[in-house]
């Protein structure tokens, strides 16, 4: 079965499955979901524990090994194994199918991963763990989802948050879960030793409690500036910008990615002209099936010639950043940006780009 992370406690609760697998490279959610089953097979007498790092000279009969071999003392065992690199193997895979066909009761295996692609969710080995016990795939918060994902916290920690402390957390987070995490038990805190005098019942997070006690921990990558262009949002493109700037990031590789993703748009655009379905065109690119929405509203709100103009403007932006043309290549940089986002720029010797 699969799960999705804020489903583990109820199903904790229900008992242990006997194999779970746990996949994704956001920290902070991963360490939370393998601590609450470790920590439930703690408390169901599972007190032996072998842990296993599965590279790529991993034996993983091991495993199976483990399986036909009770515990010299008759003790419950969990077996946590931490599988690094891109996937178990054709050894590996034999070895992992097999586990799955005959899983005890005394045992529980633990197998944690980076995330997997589309791929690997669907081999045969995943498949056998999934249907013999639980799969939970973790996906980063990205910044569309964050303030439901405070929300839930605070909830979780008995706390209710404002609408406009949210999104200024939010706002000051974004990219930084973990940072995230801790100002919220900061807040709880800070409630905390409030409210001896006040009524029982859930304390609320104010826009002032947000104000005195957090500090501005947003960590941008350039994959959420591609993100914030395409769905159109000028705001948080020129926010990323000034972070990514602050943080001496090199323009370069940045101007590849817009590059990079101008350039898919006009071939989804020659595609969609010709008749293609829009979801079976995207459905065949694994690299923007999650970004379907923002590539759609990209889609409609400029025709395809704009986004040929726009490559046009990227030769511009490459030459001043290469020192070839006068310019700040910052400032070209977000004009750049900000005409994938829907606004008008005007550049130097160019007039104002459509």
């Amino acid at each position: 079965m699969q799960l999705k992370p804020e489903q583990l406690p109820a199903h904790l609760k229900r008992g242990l499955s006997s194999i779970y697998i746990i996949s994704g490279d956001e920290p902070l959610q991963t360490g939370e979901v393998l601590a609450a089953i470790r920590q439930s097979a703690r408390d169901m007498g599972f007190t032996e524990r072998v842990v296993l790092y599965a590279d790529a000279r991993f034996d993983w009969e091991i495993i199976n090994q483990y399986a036909d071999s009770p515990s010299l003392f008759g003790d419950k065992r969990l077996l946590d194994v931490r599988m690094s690199g891109a996937g178990p193997g054709q050894q590996g895979s034999n070895a992992l199918i097999r586990y799955a066909s005959r899983p005890g009761t005394d045992q529980v295996m633990l197998l944690s991963t980076g995330q997997l692609d589309a791929k690997q969710r669907k081999s045969k080995w995943h498949q056998s763990l999934e249907r013999a016990g639980a799969g939970i795939a973790i996906w980063p918060v990205d910044a569309r989802n964050l303030p439901h994902w405070i929300k839930a916290r605070m909830r979780h920690r008995g706390m209710t948050i404002t609408d406009d402390a949210v999104d200024l957390l939010a706002e000051r987070m974004e990219g930084n879960l973990l940072a995230c995490a801790q100002e919220i038990e900061k807040l709880t805190l800070l409630r905390g030793t409030r409210g001896a005098g006040e009524q029982s019942g859930a304390q609320q997070i104010t826009l002032h409690d947000v104000l005195q006690c957090v500090v501005d921990s947003a960590h941008f990558d350039a994959f959420g500036l591609v993100d914030s262009t395409l769905a159109g949002d000028a705001r948080r493109t020129v926010r990323i910008f000034s972070g990514l700037r602050e943080e001496g990031t090199d323009p370069l590789p940045i101007l590849g990615m817009l590059v990079w993703e101008i350039r898919e748009v006009v071939k989804i655009a020659d595609e969609l002209a010709g008749g293609a379905n829009f979801d079976q065109v995207i459905g065949r690119q694994p690299a923007l099936r999650r970004r379907k929405q923002v590539i759609a509203s990209a889609l409609r709100r400029q025709e395809r010639t704009a986004w040929l103009g726009m490559l046009c403007v990227a030769q511009y932006v490459d030459q001043i950043i290469k020192g070839a043309r006068k310019g700040n290549p910052w400032e070209a940089l977000m004009g750049l940006a900000l005409l994938i986002a829907g606004v008008e720029i005007p550049f130097p010797d160019a007039g104002v780009i459509p």
